[in-house]
């Protein structure tokens, strides 16, 4: 299968489910991509607005980066290691405040998961794992910059299509209303372009599976 066509598949699964059970290896390593982004910008002397602004921007440069890197031939390592990065981010909060989170056993079996896939000789779960991972970045920037202010336009509740579509307490796009004299709606639109023109210009290319 070439890999727009997995992309565009595994993208449509991870947004329409993203707030469930079912995603929480992929949502938390979306968390650990936006937690990063956040803490480059929080080292920079900068306002609230352009450091949201800036943290949009990293993750899509993030997003990009995984999916270039789809393109090499040791990319059926990357769900491995995306599912690596969340598990070591989770202890690590896990430690120190000594809690277990429910999402904890969901991260555990999608790590192990990725380690059974690479056992396998085909390389296509791992692929589609990997996919996972990767478009889980772009739809929490949905999430977090487009969803709020579209269910807004059109009059609807945030919990509307509860236990999906399930929207952030602290949304980036909260930040941005009337940074620079622009409306809420045309930082929604930017947000929406930096999540999803890196996939449609760089899911195809990569390794078919």
């Amino acid at each position: 299968m070439k890999s727009q066509t997995r992309a565009l598949i595994v993208y449509l699964l991870v947004f329409v489910l993203f707030s469930t059970a079912f995603m929480g290896p992929f949502r938390y390593f979306s968390e650990v991509v936006t937690k990063a982004a956040a803490a480059v910008t929080g080292l920079l002397p900068i306002g609230s607005g352009w450091s949201a602004v800036l943290q949009a921007v990293l993750r899509s440069l993030i997003l990009t980066l995984l999916l270039l890197f789809g393109r090499n031939r040791q990319s059926h390592y990357l769900a491995a290691i995306c599912a690596l990065v969340g598990m070591l981010y989770h202890l690590v909060i896990a430690v120190f405040t000594r809690t277990i989170y429910p999402v904890s056993l969901s991260i555990a079996i999608g790590l192990a998961l990725a380690l059974l896939f690479l056992l396998l000789r085909s390389r296509r779960p791992s692929l589609w794992l990997a996919d996972g991972f990767i478009l889980a970045v772009s739809v929490s920037l949905l999430y977090d910059g487009v969803l709020g202010p579209l269910f807004n336009l059109v009059k609807l509740r945030a919990d509307t299509f509860s236990p999906l579509f399930i929207l952030p307490e602290q949304s980036l796009i909260n930040r941005l209303g009337g940074h620079l004299g622009l409306p809420v709606l045309v930082w929604s639109l930017l947000i929406a372009v930096l999540a999803l023109l890196p996939v449609i210009l760089w899911s195809r290319g990569r390794q078919k599976g």
